[in-house]
């Protein structure tokens, strides 16, 4: 079987101890039987290995540290939670609210605990996040940094988490101005209710950044599918007889999270949540008729 490496930060890769290559974000692979059950390390520099065993087991239970994505012929392991070799202690931010305190520190990860008269609750973050500033609202603590806002609560439940380029709050409402990494250069405007059990969106608008609205050479069908997993109007992609089957069309592409184009312009892979940190890759093409999407099936690579 065809099995893709890849790493969030530069990576020696061994197989059974043996020298393979470097691992990043640009995938390598190679066939593999998994019956041989080898012995698989991504070592990166200032950071504990991840290492595993690679058997059929990958199919179902991703290794510690890793996401796994299953592809109709392949697989692809991403190790992407190093732990640092540094474990000492850094407080980076505190925050004391009516109720609660909130201490954002690392030791090897970076974490967030907050302490009230229930006890202390600790949750892992983004390592995004070590950099960030601290501050409560409403009994909800807010970490920000540059281009990223998330909330929890005094149960270090994460309640939000996106990238955004502005926010304000008033009342117990959130209104935030998203940053998309899509094909059109879009943004998002949204309002959200805010509780100790959750956001609730309220209203949700994207924004077009290009003048005139045109796509990208090549981009036709990356641009449709993103649309669709953004909620935005998807409809001026279509043409007019897949229109009137529109809602059957998103019931069809079900619920995927994610989408990336291929080396085809009329086909991307669209990415399907199926346990923790599991992945099911399918691969959708199109059939254009000038600037329409006349046509569009899932098949295999």
């Amino acid at each position: 079987m065809k099995i893709y490496f890849l790493s969030s930060i530069p990576c020696i890769l061994t197989v059974n101890g043996a020298y393979f290559g470097v691992t990043d974000g640009f995938s390598r692979f190679a066939e593999v039987c998994l019956s041989d059950r080898l012995f698989i390390q991504f070592t990166p520099e200032n950071a504990q290995p991840i290492a595993f065993f690679l058997d059929e087991n990958i199919r179902f239970t991703p290794p510690s540290g890793c996401a796994v994505y299953r592809m109709p012929d392949a697989i692809a392991i991403y190790a992407q939670a190093f732990t640092p070799t540094d474990l000492s202690l850094r407080p980076i931010a505190q925050c004391k609210g009516k109720n609660a305190t909130a201490t954002l520190y690392q030791q090897g990860l970076v974490y967030l605990s907050i302490s009230h008269e229930n006890g202390t609750f600790i949750s892992p973050i983004d390592f995004a996040f070590e950099r960030a500033t601290l501050h409560e609202e409403r009994g909800l603590f807010f970490l920000a940094t540059v281009d990223r806002l998330a909330v929890y609560n005094q149960n270090a439940e994460r309640l939000f988490d996106e990238r955004v380029r502005e926010y304000r709050t008033d009342g117990d409402r959130l209104y935030a101005t998203l940053r998309l990494l899509d094909s059109l250069g879009r943004t998002a405007e949204g309002v959200w209710r805010m509780s100790d059990d959750g956001f609730e969106r309220e209203s949700y608008t994207l924004k077009q950044a290009t003048a005139d609205g045109g796509l990208p050479s090549g981009l036709l069908t990356y641009a449709f599918l993103e649309s669709v997993l953004l909620g935005g109007d998807f409809l001026p992609f279509l043409d007019e007889e897949l229109i009137q089957k529109a809602q059957r069309l998103r019931e069809y592409l079900g619920n995927f999270i994610a989408v990336t184009p291929t080396n085809t312009p009329d086909v991307c892979a669209l990415i399907f949540p199926k346990g923790e940190r599991l992945f099911d890759v399918k691969y959708l093409k199109t059939t254009l008729n000038g600037d329409k999407i006349v046509d569009l099936a899932y098949i295999l690579p």
